[in-house]
């Protein structure tokens, strides 16, 4: 099993739904046959994104997501998501979509990334949204109250 933990550095944020987050992640995982490691949701400020965008991959941008695969060769998955919940507001106000659905796609999305997906090219990026909806429409459930 997948072990999900949510660290929350941001301030005030809704009471996440675990055992929903936790489900879809290792659902998702298990199609791709990874049963067993951990990964760590980091809900950030958009200057704190930005900042280690930056840093990392010297970019000044904002961005909604950022995720790093901290395994070993032949380890269990490790990885960090590092969301903005700001962005992901600001997203949901934009394409007129819930709050809800909007964290759970880009969530979806981290797991994606952590796991070799890229989204570079429009090859890329159409790949993953496919993924991403796919997910979504098995889990009509709320990732949060």
């Amino acid at each position: 099993m997948i072990k999900v933990d949510i660290s929350e550095d941001y301030d005030p944020l809704p009471h996440f739904k675990y055992d929903n987050i936790s489900n879809c992640v290792n659902i998702l995982l298990n199609d791709y046959q990874i049963e067993y490691g951990y990964i760590n949701f980091i809900i950030v400020n958009d200057n704190t994104l930005r900042k280690m965008k930056k840093n990392y991959f010297d970019m000044d941008v904002f961005t909604d997501v950022m995720a790093f695969n901290l395994e070993e060769d032949g380890e269990q998955l490790d990885g960090e998501v590092y969301i903005s919940w700001e962005r992901i507001v600001e997203n949901a106000k934009t394409l007129k979509l819930a709050v809800n659905d909007e964290f759970k796609r880009i969530l979806i999305h981290g797991v994606l990334h952590l796991i070799g997906f890229d989204d570079q090219t429009k090859i890329e990026k159409t790949e993953m949204t496919t993924l991403e909806n796919l997910y979504i429409s098995k889990f009509n459930m709320a990732f949060y109250s």
